[in-house]
């Protein structure tokens, strides 16, 4: 199944794309697309604490993706 992801701040610098297609299988988690996406493209950078949506909604790691599903990945807020 296809997924779109797109990656902001922090995240976009790490892994060099802002948005991607992604082939993965189905009913792949939330968690098992963040550990993918920590191994091959954030350069070693741990994904702990990174805000994930799943169609404009935040998602846990145990969320099934779905065919067509659009996934954000958000540096948490920060400032001060």
């Amino acid at each position: 199944m296809k997924i779109r992801i797109r990656t902001f701040g922090l995240v976009k610098d790490l892994t060099g794309w802002d948005e991607k297609e992604e082939e993965v299988e189905d009913d792949l988690s939330v968690g098992e697309l963040m550990r993918r996406i920590e191994f091959y493209y954030m350069k070693g950078a741990r994904s702990e604490g990174l805000i994930v949506l799943v169609n404009g909604k935040r998602a846990p790691e145990n969320q099934a993706l779905k065919e067509g599903d659009e996934v954000a990945i958000i540096p948490p807020p920060s400032g001060g």
